[in-house]
């Protein structure tokens, strides 16, 4: 009985992915391309994900937060 469920479980989760949309990794990297239009060197980057940080400033010194 446990491994009929099992199985049904498993047919029921791959007919379900085989319908689902394939992702653009492309198009969702390019959506969050930085873009610096002009110089400010008192104006440091940070790029994160609110649990992990990288920061760089114009000489190219970098720092990792968390």
């Amino acid at each position: 009985m446990r491994q009929a469920c099992f199985f049904l479980l498993l047919l029921v989760t791959a007919a379900t992915n085989s319908n689902a949309q394939r992702i653009n990794r492309q198009q969702v990297v390019e959506r969050h391309t930085i873009k610096n239009p002009r110089f400010d060197a008192l104006s440091p980057l940070t790029v994160g994900n609110g649990a992990f940080a990288f920061t760089v400033d114009v000489t190219g010194l970098a720092k990792f937060s968390r």
